[in-house]
Parts: structure tokens; C-alpha cells; sequence
């Protein structure tokens, strides 16, 4: 694509002596080549500016930047205001507009937007449907799986898989970070869905309005003549503010909750995995999943109503399902030693792990070890109800590491004990090595007891631990084989 056209996206008329073809654009420099343009962008741990020079010696023949950095460079550079908001457009310019020739799904929400998404996924490909999936577990493009790194990729990688995917679905997580970035800024929303929201990343958005206003923004991005949004009103405050900013706007609004005001009234018993339900269309509908996990129903009807938006019929939604399998690192279940029970989920907020405990609790386990740990850089104002909730619902709560991210291991040591002295003692043991503290809850627990892991799911550790494993679950499973040895 020549140079002339890519600038004028980002509104820069400009005459040059030489106009010529870009093969790339990237913010890193270390993925510049020749011919690329250098788009510096001023993040949170390292700012581009500082890469300017490098990305020239890699091949770079233009910068866009938010400031001059250096006078005598040998290639022109382009102020702009927002350099992320530039990255956004020249993507999605560059890859010749690929969210125009897809079906596109957001979903947002606090919980719940991975199960939804492959719950939904699911649905589709049973359908007969060609789908793709963008999220935090992994991609699926054109069948084939890929590496994630975000829930919601930069804006580069996203419009790259928008184009690479020849799928006519194409669903995406939307993260609350990725939306105040403006990684989807320039994809055009068919249907946009909301699963609730609760207190969660306020080390990065200082309040929960500014929280909300983050994932407000996905509803505004649908497309303006088609769009349709999927509501879930179980978080009463913020779905009503949601419904009430799409309806001012005149926006087709489905709501999906227990009121009788919503147009999908949800009767099930909240940590059940059956589905009762009624709507326009019958006074009452029950689905029974087979899969249980934390809001199983909650999510599956939204599913549901997703699909039947999307033209699905009732009877393959109900097949798929009542066929589907899970999700890596959600409510994963593993059962060991005969009775005992050890289930990896990735709940990090109070109210994932409140509704994650609820869920045991319906088992009437034994007994129920908690392992958890905060994360270094995480919003600290909502540990102390994490661990409020630990140590209501379990027997034995033990804190590990999660990632450290930047804060030593003697800090976080000081958190613990500061956050456990408000709480009875003898049902909390701190446990730094996450491996240990995952061996030794599992060979405490009895028979019929559960071992509830959270705050990792299927994500990798990024520190290392005595057991030589690199997740939770590789770790129970580790762990299982040993003891299942010691006991032959």
C-alpha cells in the first residue's frame, strides 16, 4: 500500500517528493523491516519514542509520533495527538477494512466472557457455521489455533486476524483495557453483549464508573443501521445505565436476566447448570447443561439468545449445548484419589471467587481448601474481600504466589499478613511456592473433599516453583501421579 494513502487515514495531506510502498507498520521496533512505517506509542512500562532511532536502523521510512524527539532525523515523522488511535486507523486501513467482510460478536463484561465465547463458538460450528474466536485462552482462525497473549490483542494483531480469517463469524472478548486503548476503535460491531459488571481492575480505571464508561464504549462501536446489543441485567445498577445509554440512542436491546421487566426472564437457580427460562416465544423452556461451572446458566442463556439472534435455531442450540465441553481453566475439574476433587478456575475478582466457592458448595463437599494469591501489579482495593469471601466459604484458605509482576516476593509477604490479620488464623496458611501450596492442599484433603485453585486458570507461571510445572492444572496433575504412587 503506498504511503500517501496510509497517511491520509490518519487525516495528514501531505505533498512528498517521493511517494512509495509500505509493506508493514508495527509499534515495535524490534518488528520493523525495510519499507515499514514506526508508529512510537508512550505505554505503561516503555514509551516508543525512546525506539525511534532503532526502528530507522531496521528499515523504518516513516514515524508517526505525539512529539518530536530529534530534528535531524533521516526520514519524515508525523505528529499526531493520538498515536494509538493512529495505530487503530493505518491497521485497519493497511488490511483493507477486514472487519467489513465478517459477522462480528463482541462480548464484555467483568465474568464470563471466555465461557460465553466458546459456549457461542460452539453453538455456531455445530450450526454448520465458519467461525473464528479472539480471546484470552487462545484464537481460532480458519480452524487453526494460535497463541494469545491479551484477552483483547493490539489493534495491529487484531485487524492482521480480522483479515487472515475467511470465516463468516468472528468472536471477540473485549477487554475494558482494550477498549480505553482503542485496540477495536475501527471494527464495526453486528451484536455486542454484556455480562455484568463488578469490581475489578480499579488499579487501572481509579473508579467503577470509568470502568463502566471503558465498556460502554463496545456499544457504541455497532454498526449503526444493523447493530444489536444482548444485555444481561444480573448486575442490576450498571445493565439498567447500559440499557438506558442504548435506548436513548435507539439501539436494539435484548435483555436477558430474573426481573419480569426482561425480554428473556431467567428462573434458574443461579449456580445450577439447569436452565429455566421464558420468552415471547414459550412460557417456559428448560435446558439441562451437562457441563457444570461457575454462572453456567447465566451464560449459556446469553449464549443462547446470542445465537438465536444470529439466526440459529432453537433445536441446534439446545444440542450444542448440551454437548459442550468447557473451557481450559474454567471450573476444570480433576478428581483424584478416588473421591477428592481438585478444580483450576481463573476467578481474580471478589465476585468470581464468591460464585466459584457457591458453586462447590452445591457439591456439599467434605471439605473445601481455597489456594489463591494476588498479583503484583493487580487493583489491591479489592483483595481484602477476596479474602473475605476464601475465608467464608472454604475450611482452609492458603495463599501463594500468583504473578509477582514487578513486586519482590518480601512485599507481597507484608500484603499477606497485613490483609490475613483481620481473619481467624487457623483457617489460613501462607504458602509462597504456588506448587507447594497446590501439593500441599491436595494431600490434606479427605475424602470427598475440594481443592479449589483460582486466580491462574490456563494461564502459564511466570515465576518459577519447586515443582517443576509450568500451570495449575500440570501441576495437579503432577501432583496427583505422586500421590496415587505413594499410595500403591
Amino acid at each position: 500500500m503506498r504511503l500517501l494513502t496510509l497517511l491520509s487515514s490518519i487525516g495528514i495531506d501531505e505533498e512528498l517528493k517521493v511517494d512509495r510502498d509500505i509493506k508493514g507498520i508495527h509499534y515495535n521496533s524490534k518488528y520493523i523491516e525495510e519499507d515499514f512505517i514506526f508508529i512510537a506509542i508512550k505505554g505503561h512500562q516503555f514509551d516508543g519514542h525512546d525506539f525511534i532511532d532503532d526502528a530507522i536502523s531496521n528499515g523504518a521510512v516513516a514515524v508517526i509520533a505525539e512529539r518530536q524527539v530529534n530534528n535531524s532525523l533521516s526520514i519524515p515523522c508525523y505528529i499526531v495527538e493520538d498515536s494509538r488511535k493512529c495505530l487503530s486507523l493505518l491497521a485497519s486501513k493497511f488490511y483493507q477494512f477486514p472487519s467489513q467482510h465478517h459477522r462480528i460478536i463482541g462480548i464484555t463484561g467483568t465474568n464470563g466472557k471466555t465461557t460465553v465465547s466458546f459456549m457461542l463458538y460452539h453453538i455456531l460450528k455445530t450450526a454448520g457455521k465458519t467461525c473464528s474466536l479472539i480471546g484470552s485462552v487462545y484464537h481460532i482462525i480458519n480452524g487453526k489455533t494460535y497463541d494469545s497473549s491479551h484477552t483483547t490483542p493490539d489493534a495491529l494483531t487484531l485487524h492482521k486476524l480480522l483479515s487472515k480469517s475467511k470465516d463468516e463469524f468472528v468472536i471477540i472478548e473485549v477487554s475494558s483495557h482494550g477498549l480505553d486503548q482503542g485496540r477495536v476503535d475501527e471494527i464495526g460491531f453486528d451484536y455486542a453483549l454484556f455480562t455484568n459488571l463488578t469490581h475489578d481492575h480499579l488499579n487501572y480505571h481509579h473508579n467503577l464508573q470509568a470502568y463502566f464508561a471503558s465498556k460502554l464504549k463496545l456499544f457504541d462501536l455497532l454498526n449503526i443501521k444493523s447493530g444489536e446489543a444482548i444485555v444481561s441485567t444480573y448486575t442490576k445498577f450498571w445493565s439498567e445505565k447500559l440499557v438506558h445509554h442504548l435506548m436513548m440512542k435507539e439501539i436494539p436491546v435484548t435483555t436477558v436476566g430474573a426481573h419480569s421487566h426482561n425480554d428473556v426472564i431467567d428462573y434458574s437457580n443461579e449456580f445450577s447448570n439447569e436452565l429455566i427460562w421464558s420468552d415471547s416465544l414459550l412460557p417456559i423452556s428448560k435446558l439441562t447443561i451437562p457441563k457444570t461451572g461457575v454462572y453456567q446458566n447465566r451464560n449459556a442463556l446469553l449464549a443462547f439468545v446470542t445465537a438465536e439472534t444470529c439466526g440459529i435455531s432453537r433445536l441446534v442450540i439446545k444440542e450444542a449445548l448440551m454437548s459442550f465441553t468447557g473451557v481450559p481453566g474454567r471450573f476444570e475439574m480433576i478428581t483424584y484419589s478416588h473421591s477428592r476433587k481438585a478444580v483450576i478456575d481463573y476467578a481474580h475478582s471478589p465476585d468470581a471467587i464468591y460464585a466459584c466457592l457457591k458453586t462447590v458448595k452445591k457439591f456439599k463437599p467434605e471439605k473445601v481448601i481455597h489456594v489463591f494469591g494476588f498479583r503484583g501489579d493487580g487493583d489491591s482495593s479489592k483483595r481484602k474481600k477476596m479474602l473475605s469471601f476464601s475465608v467464608e466459604l472454604s475450611d482452609l484458605t492458603i495463599i501463594c504466589l500468583d504473578d509477582l509482576n514487578g513486586m519482590s516476593l518480601e512485599e507481597m509477604e507484608v500484603e499477606w499478613k497485613r490483609l490475613a490479620q483481620s481473619f481467624n488464623q487457623n483457617k489460613i496458611k501462607m504458602i509462597p511456592d504456588r506448587t507447594l501450596a497446590i501439593k500441599f492442599a491436595m494431600e490434606q484433603a479427605i475424602d470427598d473433599s475440594w481443592v479449589v485453585i483460582t486466580g491462574k486458570g490456563h494461564e502459564n507461571y511466570k515465576q518459577n516453583f519447586s515443582i517443576n510445572s509450568k500451570t495449575d492444572k500440570e501441576s495437579v496433575m503432577r501432583i496427583k501421579d505422586d500421590i496415587i504412587n505413594y499410595s500403591k
